[in-house]
């Protein structure tokens, strides 16, 4: 005799129950974040413009210096580098994220491979929940590495 949930339904308790345990866990992730991922692209992408433009990417250190210093409206350098690392994040892809490994309390651990341009690299991030209530929970980066991966 199976154990059912509800009668009518006929679905087995340790389906139901496994069915929960997975949306539960999926959900808690904050790697698999859309946020998360954003931030971590925006990142990856700053990399690939430092390694592929550094004369940009030292121009944009020049103006944020001369930008606070003299006061200027610092957005508008944010969005001169939006619009440099916008090509580049649209061409990384990602590969694979790997299990989130919980360092403490709201601290976790991610390993996110990207392609990009036909190379994969590993970026090692730890992720910091800084808010978590009805809107959603929301993260900031502690640490940010990323390591090429051989062919």
């Amino acid at each position: 005799m199976k154990a059912y949930i509800f009668g009518f339904l006929k679905i087995p308790i340790f389906i139901f129950v496994a069915l929960i345990i997975y949306s539960c866990s999926f959900s808690s992730n904050p790697c698999r974040d859309e946020n998360v991922l954003e931030k971590v692209k925006g990142q990856t992408a700053i990399y690939f413009l430092i390694l592929e433009h550094p004369e940009e990417a030292l121009s944009f250190v020049l103006e944020a210096s001369l930008s606070f210093f003299t006061g200027q409206a610092f957005h508008e350098l944010e969005g001169k580098v939006a619009d440099a690392i916008s090509p580049i994040i649209s061409q990384l892809k990602v590969v694979e994220v790997g299990k989130t490994r919980k360092v403490s309390e709201g601290v976790y651990e991610c390993n996110i491979v990207f392609e990009y341009k036909e190379r994969k690299f590993l970026t090692h991030s730890t992720v910091r929940r800084i808010y978590s209530g009805k809107s959603g929970k929301f993260y900031e980066f502690e640490d940010f590495r990323i390591i090429p991966i051989e062919k």
